[in-house]
């Protein structure tokens, strides 16, 4: 589980340039990358890291650093 929350928090920074710091407190659209280019990247890049895949409707919904652990938790995994 710690592993995986180490593995979400260091691809969610990587995605969006930012520190594992900031990414803890990141907002869609109020972070800077976090935009609607950055928010495909984003999802690639966690989709590639824990080899899911959101669906249309959790991607809109996907709009913070806690959301995101929370719709990986929907999909099986320990965070």
């Amino acid at each position: 589980m710690e592993e995986n929350r180490k593995r979400y928090k260091e691809t969610f920074a990587q995605a969006l340039e930012i520190s594992a710091e900031e990414a803890e407190t990141a907002e869609f659209q109020k972070t800077e990358k976090w935009d609607s280019i950055g928010h495909m990247m984003l999802i690639a890049a966690l989709e590639e890291a824990f080899s899911v895949e959101f669906e249309p409707e959790e991607m809109l919904t996907f709009d913070s650093f806690g959301k995101g652990i929370g719709l990986l938790q929907e999909k099986g995994i320990a965070i």
